[in-house]
């Protein structure tokens, strides 16, 4: 019997809940703005932080393929710290952007922390790709956490 996703978010929710968080804060900084300076200084002015549960589907071939696009992912850079809680397994994980960083982790075991930046576009589209690949679990759904900051 396949298990039913948890009130977990998942991949598309964490980053729309960033995207949302990275929006207000924009939006304040551009009310402080004076009139010598830009956008680009409020942009670079935002930080912020947060940690969520990420729910991931697991095919019958061990497989969780998570794919998220955003527009308006104002060129922040995010510094990922994750891990994946359950099933007890190893774990291949391919983290990637269309805007640069991500990185690569061969036979990462449940709760082993994986970190890496992940970049965004300040104009167009950006695409997050989550791969992950686990050695015995079949059908079922995964737990993993992500801490953010930016």
């Amino acid at each position: 019997m396949e298990k039913t996703l948890t009130k977990e978010k998942t991949f598309t929710e964490l980053f729309e809940e960033i995207q949302d968080d990275v929006q207000k804060k924009l939006e304040a900084a551009e009310n402080k703005l004076t009139l010598d300076a830009t956008i680009i200084d409020a942009i670079v002015g935002i930080q912020g932080k947060g940690g969520v549960p990420v729910d991931f589907k697991i095919d019958e071939n061990g497989n969780s393929h998570n794919e998220i696009k955003k527009t308006g992912c104002f060129g922040v850079t995010l510094h990922l710290d994750a891990y994946i809680k359950d099933p007890d397994d190893l774990y291949d994980v391919t983290v990637s952007s269309n805007a640069g960083g991500g990185g690569t982790w061969k036979n990462i075991k449940s709760n082993e922390h994986m970190t890496c930046p992940v970049k965004t576009k300040l104009v167009g589209e950006t695409k997050v790709v989550v791969d992950i690949h686990a050695h015995v679990a079949r059908s079922t759904i995964g737990h993993a956490y992500v801490d953010y900051t930016y």
